[in-house]
C-alpha cells in the first residue's frame, strides 16, 4: 500500500511539472514575404505557418505568450500587435529618433527593424500582468551626404495586459533604460536570475579600445542595477561590415552557467555565468577571421544540454566541446555550405535554439528555406545537420530570429522532444550516400543501401529535377547526367523501411 501511495505521489508531481513547464517562448513570428509566417509550438505536429499579421519582420523580431503558450503580442521592433494580430494601441514608433524617420520614411518601417538580438520581451517580476519590451535602437549623424551610425541606447516600453478589453495596451514607449556611447551592435542577451523571478541584461560595449560588459538587473522595483565589468580581450572597433550586419551573437546556456560571445574579427568569448551577481569569469577564447572581406555574419547556440556550442561563419557550421581538455582542439567542421540559392544564397547566417530541442539555421538573405540540427545533443556528424530540410510557406526575411530568453533555465527539460515536425517525424540521420565517380560529366553510378528500397531523388537549389521509387534488391542505379548543366546538385536516399530515421545523402558535381 505504502508503494502505491509514492508511485501515486510521483506521478502526481510529474504531471504538475509537465503542466508547469513555462511556454512563453513558443510563438515565432518572422518573414518578409506576401504574407508573414510563424513557428507556433503549441499546435502539433508543428508546422510552419501562413501568418496574417499587420506588418513584415527583417531581422528584429520579439513576442511573448503566456505559461501555456497561448499568444500574448509579438513585435518588429517598430510597432506591437496583441493576439488578434492587430495593432496595439500607442505601440507605433517604437525606436523612433533620426534613424527611424530617414531610413524608413517610405513605409514607417512597415517591414521591420534591422537590429538582430535587438529586442527582448520579459515578464515584469512585479506584475503578472505587465511586460517589459527593452529594444536598442540606431543611431544617425548626417553631415554633407555623410553617414555614421552606432548604438548608445536601450529603451524600455512596457505594456499592460489588464488594458483594452484584456489584449493589452502600451502605456510606456521609449523609455531610456540605459545610455552608454559604443554599445556592440546586436548583442543584447537576457537571462532569468537566479531566484528565478529577476532577469538580467547583458550587453557588450566600449568598442572603442574597451572590453566591459554591462548588465542590468530588473526586478519587482522597476531598474534595481546597471553596472559592468571588464574582462577578457579588448573588442575590435565596430567598423563595416560588423557595424552595418550587426555581425556577431551572444547566447547563454540552456542551464543559464555560460556565456557566449561571438563574431568573425572578436573570435570566441567563453565565460561562466554567476546568475546570482550577473558576473562574468574563468574565460577561454578563440580566434577567428572571416575568410573573405565581405564575410561578416557569425552565429553562436548552445545545445539542450549545454556541453556542445555551435558557431557559424556564413559558409560553415563548426561544433566545439565545451567538456574538453582543450577547447580548440575540440573544434570540428560539421558542414559547409553547399552553395544553393532559393532564391538567394542559403548561407549560414543566424542559428536559434528551438522548443523542439533542434537549431534551425537561416540565411541572411530572402530565402524559402531553413537548414535544420536535428539533434543538437549528438557530437560530430550525429549532430543530424540537413541544410535546406525546412520548406517554408513565405519567403523569410532578411535574417533574424526572436530573442528569446531561456524561459526553462530552471526546469530539468530546457526543450520538448516530443514536438513533432510536420510529418510527425522528429529526427533523420544523415548518412554518406556512395556515387562515383563524382564530379562525373556522363555515368553516375549510385550504390543503394541494402535496406529494402526506398525514395531517390535529385535536386538543386531546392527543384526536384529526378524522382524515382527504387524498389526493394536494387544495388546500383546508373544515371546519365550528361543532360544536366554543370554545378552542384543534392542526391538524397530515403529507405522505405525507416525505423532508424536515417537519411542518405551526396553531393554530386557535374563537370
Amino acid at each position: 500500500m505504502k508503494s502505491i501511495l509514492l508511485a501515486i505521489i510521483f506521478l502526481g508531481t510529474n504531471l504538475s511539472y509537465l503542466h508547469s513547464q513555462k511556454k512563453q517562448d513558443y510563438y515565432w513570428p518572422m518573414g518578409l514575404g506576401s504574407s508573414s509566417f510563424v513557428f507556433e509550438y503549441n499546435k502539433l505536429p508543428m508546422t510552419p505557418d501562413t501568418l496574417l499579421s499587420p506588418f513584415k519582420f527583417r531581422r528584429t523580431m520579439g513576442a511573448i505568450c503566456d505559461s501555456e503558450g497561448e499568444l500574448l503580442f509579438y513585435s518588429n521592433g517598430c510597432r506591437v500587435a496583441d493576439r488578434r494580430h492587430e495593432v496595439m494601441p500607442n505601440s507605433d514608433s517604437l525606436n523612433f529618433n533620426c534613424f527611424y524617420e530617414k531610413f524608413f520614411n517610405d513605409d514607417d518601417c512597415f517591414f521591420g527593424y534591422i537590429e538582430k538580438q535587438g529586442i527582448a520581451i520579459l515578464p515584469d517580476p512585479g506584475n503578472d500582468e505587465g511586460y517589459y519590451i527593452f529594444h536598442k535602437p540606431l543611431e544617425l549623424f548626417l553631415d554633407g551626404g555623410i553617414a555614421d551610425f552606432w548604438q548608445e541606447y536601450i529603451l524600455y516600453s512596457y505594456v499592460d495586459m489588464t488594458l483594452n478589453n484584456g489584449y493589452g495596451e502600451m502605456i510606456v514607449k521609449n523609455d531610456t533604460l540605459f545610455n552608454r556611447k559604443n554599445l556592440q551592435a546586436s548583442h543584447m542577451a537576457v537571462i532569468n536570475h537566479s531566484n528565478g523571478k529577476d532577469w538580467w541584461i547583458l550587453q557588450p560595449g566600449d568598442i572603442e579600445n574597451g572590453n566591459r560588459y554591462y548588465r542590468i538587473l530588473i526586478d519587482e522595483t522597476g531598474v534595481a542595477k546597471i553596472d559592468s565589468q571588464a574582462i577578457g580581450p579588448i573588442f575590435i572597433k565596430d567598423e563595416w561590415p560588423l557595424k552595418s550586419m550587426g555581425g556577431g551573437q551572444s547566447k547563454f546556456s540552456p542551464d543559464g552557467k555560460k556565456y557566449a560571445y561571438f563574431n568573425l574579427y572578436d573570435g570566441l568569448h567563453l565565460y561562466d555565468f554567476d546568475r546570482s551577481t550577473g558576473l562574468l569569469s574563468g574565460g577561454q577564447y578563440i580566434e577567428w577571421s572571416p575568410t573573405d572581406q565581405f564575410q561578416s555574419a557569425g552565429s553562436v547556440e548552445f545545445s539542450p544540454d549545454s556541453r556542445l556550442l555551435y558557431l557559424t561563419n556564413e559558409d560553415e557550421l563548426f561544433q566545439l566541446d565545451l567538456e574538453a581538455d582543450d577547447l580548440e582542439a575540440s573544434l570540428l567542421l560539421i558542414d559547409t555550405w553547399d552553395g544553393a540559392s532559393d532564391p538567394f544564397g542559403t548561407i549560414f547566417f543566424m542559428m536559434a535554439l528551438a522548443p523542439d530541442c533542434k537549431i534551425y539555421v537561416r540565411p541572411g538573405s530572402s530565402s524559402n528555406v531553413f537548414h535544420t540540427i536535428h539533434n543538437p545533443n549528438g557530437r560530430g556528424q550525429d549532430c543530424g545537420f540537413v541544410q535546406r530540410d525546412l520548406q517554408l510557406p513565405q519567403t523569410s526575411s532578411a535574417g533574424g530570429f526572436p530573442n528569446f530568453p531561456h524561459f526553462r533555465v530552471d526546469e530539468e527539460e530546457k526543450c520538448d522532444s516530443s514536438i513533432t515536425m510536420v510529418d510527425g517525424m522528429t529526427v533523420f540521420w544523415r548518412r554518406d550516400l556512395e556515387v562515383y565517380p563524382n564530379p562525373v560529366s556522363t555515368q553516375l553510378v549510385i550504390t543503394i543501401p541494402d535496406l529494402g528500397g526506398g525514395h531517390m531523388r535529385l535536386s538543386r537549389g531546392g527543384q526536384i529535377l529526378w524522382d524515382e521509387l527504387v524498389t526493394s534488391g536494387t544495388m546500383s542505379i546508373h544515371k546519365d547526367m550528361s543532360a544536366y548543366a554543370s554545378g552542384i546538385y543534392e542526391l538524397e536516399f530515403l529507405p522505405e523501411h525507416n525505423r532508424e530515421r536515417r537519411i542518405y545523402t551526396a553531393r554530386v558535381v557535374v563537370e
